[in-house]
């Protein structure tokens, strides 16, 4: 069923002409998705499910929903609908992580701003959290630190272990 009861009738929504959405070289051929979609009425997606399907297998759950609830073709205007839906609630979900992300740096930044003058316990929140990450989460993570921070990552990738 469509998250939002107020959407448009489908079968009342002028179709477009169709035309490919991706180079065809990136798609999957539709009979080999059919299953995937869990049509075996052998009713073939257009062009944007397709593209959906293809490179967007989080939207299949949704995609089935919508073909249920409206009797095999949910039409473009709701596929972009639910596709909208989606982008707003990992938009949302990244802005809570980014808030989490901020906060907890924060912490850190704080922490070691206020061991001042004591290097033997910044070298230890050094050790004891950022030699927790992985080189590609360190290089993920520099851009959201603050000059403290990044002052004590520098001294733990130049010191010698």
């Amino acid at each position: 069923m469509p998250s939002h009861p107020h959407r448009p009738d489908p079968a009342a929504a002028p179709s477009a002409p169709a035309r490919p959405l991706l180079p065809p070289e990136s798609l999957l051929p539709a009979e080999t998705l059919g299953s995937a979609w869990g049509d075996s009425r052998g009713m073939e997606p257009g062009p944007l499910a397709e593209a959906l399907l293809n490179h967007l297998p989080e939207f299949l759950p949704t995609y089935r929903s919508l073909v249920e609830a409206c009797d095999d073709d949910p039409g473009e205007p709701v596929l972009l609908m639910e596709l909208a839906d989606l982008v707003s609630a990992r938009l949302a979900a990244q802005a809570a992580g980014r808030s989490l992300l901020e906060r907890a740096l924060g912490v850190i930044e704080g922490l070691i701003e206020s061991l001042a003058g004591d290097e033997s316990r910044r070298e230890l929140v050094g050790i004891a959290f950022f030699d927790s990450f992985s080189p590609e989460s360190r290089r993920l993570l520099t851009p959201w630190l603050g000059p403290q921070s990044i002052e004590v990552l520098e001294a733990l990738e130049t010191s010698p272990m």
